[in-house]
This record gives C-alpha cells, sequence and structure tokens, in this order.
C-alpha cells in the first residue's frame, strides 16, 4: 500500500508562514514505514492519501469515515490541522489570515476530536508536526478501514 501526504488550507497565505513542502518532506519515510506494516495481500496496490487541512480550530479533527474510491483502490482521511492566531500564542498568524469556513450541520459525527496544547510547541513548524503525527498515530491506532479490511497499527515510533 502506498501512503502518501497532501497538504491544503483555508488560511490566507499560510505559505508565508509554514513550509508545508518542508513537512510533507518530514513524513516522506514516516509513511513509507507505516506502509510497510500493512501486510495484507488485498491492499498491496491501494493508495492512501492523508490529507492535512490547516484551518482555524481549537483541536485536531480525525475524518476517517470517507467513502474508498474503488475503481482507483484509494481511500482518503482528512485531519484537520488548527492554526491559531496571534492573540493564543507568538507563533500563530493574523487573524486577518482566516476565512469563514461554515461546516454543515451535524459535522461532528463524522470526526473524531483530538486534544491539541498550543503551548506545547515552539514554532507553527513544529506545531504541524505535531498535530499531523498525533492525527496520524489516532487514526491506525484506532483503525482506517479500507476496501472493507479494517487497518489497526498499534505500535508506530514517532517520526521525530
Amino acid at each position: 500500500m502506498k501512503i502518501k501526504l497532501t497538504n491544503t488550507t483555508t488560511i490566507i497565505n499560510l505559505s508565508h508562514n509554514l513550509d508545508t513542502i518542508k513537512v510533507r518532506e518530514h513524513f516522506k519515510q514516516y509513511l513509507e514505514n507505516i506502509s510497510q506494516m500493512i501486510k495484507d495481500e488485498k491492499l498491496m496496490d491501494w493508495e492512501l492519501e492523508i490529507w492535512c487541512n490547516y484551518t482555524k480550530s481549537d483541536n485536531i479533527k480525525v475524518f476517517k469515515s470517507t467513502k474508498p474510491y474503488i475503481q482507483d483502490k484509494r481511500k482518503e482521511i482528512f485531519i484537520h490541522i488548527p492554526i491559531p492566531p496571534k492573540e493564543v500564542i507568538e507563533w500563530g498568524i493574523e487573524q486577518s489570515q482566516f476565512t469563514t469556513v461554515v461546516h454543515p450541520e451535524g459535522i461532528e459525527k463524522y470526526y473524531t476530536g483530538v486534544d491539541v496544547d498550543f503551548y506545547e510547541s515552539k514554532s507553527l513548524l513544529e506545531h504541524a508536526v505535531s498535530c499531523i503525527e498525533k492525527g496520524i498515530l489516532f487514526a491506525f491506532s484506532d483503525g482506517i478501514t479500507i476496501a472493507g479490511t479494517k487497518v489497526k497499527i498499534k505500535n508506530i515510533n514517532s517520526p521525530t
């Protein structure tokens, strides 16, 4: 199984504050190691795409219940990475960079929130890496269903 990380954002000019290419590179080997832990033959030619969406939030949100693209042998999960404003922590971003995102009613039933402490990190880069790691660890320890097969991995080493 191939696993890749994709970045997206609802924050204006986030690239001025965060090198998302560096974040993606940080996880490249980590995700390859995880993919080698998945031994189910049925999933060997599948791709799992982890979409990391940087957004204004108070916690990490992990969406795993997405429908797979069976014909393409592809599954997507989404991890919303909370980015704080400067008023909360010095390495946060300007309030003017946040866009207004309207979520559908009842969206809470489609994700699991994972707690985050903005003060654990010394920079936005460190925070983003930490949140993505927490989201990935949660997703795999809780289990991700791909084409009817539940992929559950408990002992994943940290990429850092």
